[in-house]
């Protein structure tokens, strides 16, 4: 991903200034390695059902069909969305929403109910950077456990859990700037996502129509065959009127 800073192209937009309301002094807790653990549960889910569906398929085709092999392979072809990393991001943030609460359940019960609700605390307003920092101070003698930081009331801010990580303003003002840049993208594309997906599916719909047509145009030409073969049979093998006639 490339970067762009704010002097390129600045996404964050500002909201509209509150009257006395400039700076705050906000606190974070988050439970960073929880939710990695987390994660994994709903990609194994989601990732173990698609390729489940997708194997059982195409594996009852190709054995009740074992004639038409090409077809149904080019079926297969045909739904090679399953690889792309934008569909099947789709994909798992619909059955994430559909199955969220059994996951949930059996996350919370294998891990002994840690918490994964991330928590914050507005510690404050004030309307000059001098009175935020005044107040920054003296909360950090109350309280050593949580970082504290100065925010402009109606910007984008960057965070992260590790303070050290902000030191350098500037960097961290242009990796939250390209951040919201993708995330705008992604916006954007989101019909673009879904058209394809929709394509994609009447696509599919229609080359496992071909499969049946064709399995059955096969099976209505066999029986054809066969009908005929039969009155061929009949026509050698029953006796001849003409003959029986002068006998």
């Amino acid at each position: 991903m490339t970067t762009v800073s704010t002097k390129e192209h600045d996404y964050l937009e500002e909201d509209k200034a509150i009257k006395n309301q400039n700076y705050c002094l906000v606190s974070f807790i988050s439970p960073e390695d929880v939710l990695v653990s987390k994660e994994s549960y709903y990609l194994e889910s989601f990732f173990s059902k698609i390729s489940e569906d997708y194997k059982n398929l195409f594996n009852f085709l190709l054995d009740k069909y074992k004639d038409d092999k090409d077809l149904i392979e080019n079926v297969m072809n045909n739904n090679k969305y399953m690889s792309d990393v934008k569909l099947i991001d789709e994909y798992y943030k619909s059955n994430k929403n559909i199955n969220s609460e059994q996951i949930e359940k059996k996350f919370h019960e294998d891990n002994n109910f840690q918490t994964s609700i991330r928590g914050f605390k507005v510690r404050g307003s004030f309307d000059t950077i001098n009175e935020a920092k005044n107040r920054c101070e003296f909360l950090k003698k109350v309280d050593k456990n949580h970082n504290i930081y100065i925010a402009q009331v109606g910007c984008w801010c960057p965070w992260s859990p590790n303070a050290d990580d902000l030191d350098d303003q500037e960097y961290s003002e242009t990796q939250l700037n390209t951040l919201m840049k993708e995330y705008k993208k992604n916006m954007d594309s989101k019909d673009e996502i879904f058209e394809k997906r929709k394509n994609d599916a009447i696509s599919s719909n229609q080359s496992e129509n071909t499969v049946l047509e064709a399995v059955v145009e096969e099976d209505n030409t066999a029986q054809v065959l066969e009908e005929n073969t039969s009155k061929m049979s009949d026509m050698f093998t029953k006796d001849d009127p003409w003959i029986n006639k002068d006998s």
